[in-house]
């Protein structure tokens, strides 16, 4: 566990992190000493943040009095011997990285031990001092540095031979309790020379099931992200298919990183086949890289198959066949997707087969026919018919699928009719194909389509006049016209024709329909000014949206103007932190207003605050004080923010009860440090021991330390009876006060 100084948590507070670092899943292969990342001399950097210690605990203690916690494993194979001498540099100054060098020379890397370390430091991060740097140099001769230490940043370098193997445990720490932010070590000043010399190489392939969009490539070592190109040109399909895009497991979204395993997507899917994977050079004018710059080498590929996982069948009986038996599944009736059948196929992945059936009905249908007297006896289908009527003959067949079908005859016999028939009109009247243009009597004789005689007609035709009238108006609107109920948006003539009593044209009625433009010309103005608005004689104190519309000589729309007001009220704010601090404290004063964005141009007393024209500010405060902000707002609106920040006397004292029951009724339920003030310490060491000595509670560098009365891990109580207890404070004056003692737990 590592101790923070109060002022290193202070400025902790003003940090301001674009973006947390990306937090990888535990038990990552490079989380043990076996699967450590072997690097070159070009150095090695990270975004990640490691949690827990891997899958085997390699390194339980070293002589700085801690082991690994949230690890990671480096490793350097020496091939011409030298000075080895590196620095970790945290990508946030305030997280905190310590170190452990394991010579594994010859040593099985299941079976590391703490004899093994060679060089180790565990030192308390000082990121005024150092930023967070720690690392080993020349120039130094301490080869431990102990947890909790301050100020010794290095130690000493390491005079490496050819041949050798070096480890280097890395334990991640972020401030605050948050996750590490990621770190570069730089081999600047080492001659011994590492360099690993052997390329990376296609290894397998996963996801294979659903092979027709994507798989993922398994990689003999870890590749820089970078070196991938997002659009998947570092990969090729063999024989057909299109490469889309491609990622890296555990790339971050601004690529950087590395991994082991790279996923291709295909666009349009893959059709089933066999396809090859090929690798190439990339748009990127590079194939894959590996952490010391050595190319994945060309050609190589990986083989792999498309299968088609699942298919629809399409079965056609007759209703006789029902019950319909399919791969074992007994059927009862047709129609879409009658079954499912799941089977695995040769490669274990699902495939689906789906059943559509079309039962076939027994086919009736009834045929009609018409002939003529002389026509009969009548021969239909090989059958002689006498008659005519209906159902006089049946004809049975066998349909294209093999079920039956049945046709039923009608036979209607034509025979000739008389009638008299009275027909006018206007102008002329047409029947038979025969027209007439005078009233008369005439003999007409109508013949079937089977050219029998089929109707006698006696016609008596009469012929009215037609000389119609023609009126003619116009009638027009802006936008649009409604007319008899009829909306137009456009010109037209409308036709309109009016009928005698014969039904004859009599009159003629065109309207021309006439609609002007009515198309405004939108325009937006903008009024905005602070606390009030003055717009066209009135006064606004609220926002306010306003519409005017004007008219051209046609009484048309010619302009929508809208003015959209706006009344800026802009209000400052400032609060501190802590709000209750001692002398001596630093505070952080921040703002915020109800309008963004704003501008801060002033903090007074001017004195004080040696920065004008930040959004917060810090001092060390020395006495209590009214603070002001002055800020303005882009309208050029100004507001002042006050408060009166009252900083109180430290009390150097730490008591601690000798008794509490964590029993939740509110009373004495937590075993933690009371002190005077709300402000002004830091609990740099907080331990509870049971009467066995192991620790069941510890802090570290934090204003909150509370025991609850459980056991270490925080879930089960601790059992009733005595513990004991050291504390360690330290106060902004820079008094130093350690208690220890002991205390009973009750419930």
């Amino acid at each position: 566990m590592k101790h923070i100084y109060f002022i290193t948590c202070l400025l902790a507070l003003l940090l301001t992190r674009d973006a947390r670092a990306q937090l990888l899943p535990p038990n990552r292969p490079e989380q043990d000493a076996c699967g450590a990342i072997e690097i070159c001399g070009n150095g090695f950097s990270t975004p990640y943040s490691y949690q827990e210690i891997g899958f085997e605990y390699d390194m339980s203690n070293t002589p700085c009095g801690g082991g690994e916690q949230n690890s990671m494993w480096l490793k350097l194979v020496i091939t011409s011997p030298g000075i080895i001498q590196f620095e970790i540099v945290p990508q946030v100054v305030s997280d905190d990285y310590d170190f452990a060098i394991i010579n594994a020379t010859g040593v099985n890397c299941y079976e590391l031990s703490s004899a093994n370390v060679v060089r180790c430091n565990f030192n308390q991060n000082q990121q005024i001092t150092n930023n967070g740097v720690v690392g080993i140099k020349t120039g130094y001769t301490q080869n431990f540095v102990a947890s909790g230490t301050v100020g010794s940043n290095y130690v000493a370098a390491i005079n490496a031979t050819a041949g050798q193997t070096y480890l280097i445990m890395i334990n991640n720490f972020g401030s605050m309790g948050n996750p590490s932010s990621g770190f570069t070590i730089n081999f600047a000043g080492t001659t011994a020379v590492f360099n690993d010399q052997i390329a990376p190489k296609f290894q397998s392939l996963a996801g294979t099931c659903l092979a027709s969009t994507s798989v993922t490539v398994q990689l003999s070592e870890e590749v820089k992200c970078n070196s991938i190109a997002f659009n998947g040109s570092d990969f090729i399909l063999s024989p057909s298919g299109t490469v889309v895009s491609a990622s890296g497991v555990n790339c971050n979204t601004n690529n950087q990183g590395y991994t082991d395993q790279v996923k291709v997507n295909f666009s349009p899917a893959l059709a089933p086949g066999l396809y090859t994977i090929k690798a190439k050079t990339g748009t990127d004018l590079n194939t894959l890289l590996d952490l010391c710059d050595n190319a994945l080498a060309l050609p190589d590929s990986l083989t792999f198959r498309v299968y088609d996982l699942d298919s629809t069948v399409t079965r056609n009986i007759c209703p006789a066949q029902l019950p319909f038996v399919w791969n074992g599944i007994t059927v009862n009736t047709g129609g879409p997707a009658a079954a499912v059948f799941h089977k695995n196929n040769v490669v274990g992945c699902d495939s689906v087969a789906t059943l559509n059936l079309i039962v076939t009905p027994t086919i009736n249908t009834t045929v009609a026919k018409r002939i003529c007297p002389y026509q009969l006896p009548y021969t239909w289908n090989g059958i002689s018919v006498p008659a005519g009527g209906n159902n006089v003959a049946t004809f049975a067949t066998v349909s294209p699928a093999g079920c039956d079908s049945i046709t039923t005859l009608n036979l209607t016999i034509q025979t000739a009719t008389n009638q008299s028939l009275t027909l006018s009109g206007c102008g002329s009247v047409t029947t038979n194909n025969k027209t007439y243009i005078n009233s008369q009597i005439a003999q007409d004789t109508v013949i079937s389509s089977l050219g029998c005689d089929s109707l006698y007609r006696t016609l008596n035709i009469t012929i009215y006049p037609v000389n119609p009238t023609t009126f003619t108006k116009d009638t027009a609107d802006c936008g649009q016209l409604t007319y008899l109920g009829q909306i137009y948006t456009q010109n037209v003539t409308l036709r309109d024709t009016l009928l005698n009593q014969y039904g004859c044209d009599s009159i003629y009625n065109i309207t021309n329909i006439i609609v002007y433009p009515n198309i405004p010309v939108p325009r937006t103005d903008y009024v905005a000014n602070c606390d009030s608005v003055s717009f066209e004689g009135k006064k606004y104190f609220e926002d306010a949206t306003l519409v005017d519309t004007f008219y051209n000589i046609l009484g048309c729309d010619s302009l929508i103007r809208t003015t959209e007001i706006h009344v800026e009220h802009f209000e400052l704010l400032v609060t501190a932190d802590p709000p209750e601090p001692v002398i001596g404290d630093w505070v952080i004063f921040s703002t915020n207003a109800n309008v963004e964005p704003y501008t801060v141009t002033a903090w007074l007393p001017q004195s004080v605050f040696a920065v004008q024209n930040t959004l917060s500010n810090g001092i060390k405060i020395a006495q209590s004080d009214t603070v002001k902000v002055v800020g303005i707002s882009n309208l050029g609106c100004i507001d002042t923010a006050k408060m009166f920040i009252k900083a109180d006397t430290l009390v150097p004292i730490v008591r601690l009860p000798n008794a509490f029951s964590p029993n939740g009724d509110g009373l004495n339920d937590v075993f933690e440090p009371q002190f005077v003030n709300k402000s002004g310490y830091l609990v740099k060491r907080f331990f509870v021991y049971n009467r066995w000595g192991q620790v069941v509670y510890s802090a570290a560098g934090t204003k909150k330390a509370a025991w609850r009365g459980t056991h270490k891990n925080g879930d089960e109580p601790a059992e009733i009876g005595t513990y004991f207890y050291y504390v360690d404070v330290e106060f902004v004056d820079g008094t130093k006060e350690s208690q220890k003692g002991d205390i009973i737990l009750i419930r």
